[in-house]
């Protein structure tokens, strides 16, 4: 079982029918913790996700899931009713399980923070949905003072990017 930081992408390979398995620990009881698969190549990996060390997900035990074709993201909302029902908070480990329903390689990303901001890594795509009028935002620590380009691939749908270089929010992060 390999361990997922926040913020840090983690590539890997999964074959046909078979899992990888990963802990990601929130340390937050107010926040929101998406899981963000970006697919490489034409496969197709499923997520499931269940809170607590000794709960791991498969296909038919999970308490979260996402198995939609290609990319997955999956949001645990704090005011999701699992916490209510289970009658217990956000914070703890979530095992996660990311099922290979065609063999694929793909990049996994675990976020917690309340706004739900993703940091870009050089070279490292990231896959990003969001409904209709909905807003995701990304940054980019530019460490080297070199330019920067950034690409946007729309798929299907009417897409804004707007940058800046001054946000303070990100201040806040370190």
């Amino acid at each position: 079982m390999f361990t997922l930081a926040e913020g840090v992408p983690q590539q890997a390979h999964v074959e046909a029918g078979q899992y990888n398995k990963y802990r990601f620990y929130n340390d937050l009881d107010k926040t929101n913790i998406l899981f963000t698969i970006t697919v490489l190549d034409d496969g197709d990996p499923d997520l499931y996700v269940s809170k607590g060390r000794g709960n791991i997900p498969s296909l038919a035990e999970y308490d979260w899931s996402s198995a939609s074709w290609g990319g997955e993201h999956l949001l645990i909302a704090q005011e999701d009713e699992f916490f209510k029902n289970n009658n217990t908070t956000m914070t703890g480990q979530y095992v996660i399980s990311v099922f290979g329903y065609i063999e694929c390689s793909y990049i996994i990303t675990a976020i917690n923070n309340e706004d739900l901001l993703t940091r870009l890594h050089p070279g490292v795509p990231v896959h990003a949905i969001s409904g209709k009028n909905d807003e995701r935002y990304f940054y980019y620590l530019n460490t080297r003072d070199e330019n920067v380009q950034f690409t946007l691939t729309p798929r299907g749908c009417k897409t804004t990017l707007t940058a800046t270089t001054q946000i303070p929010v990100i201040e806040s992060l370190y």
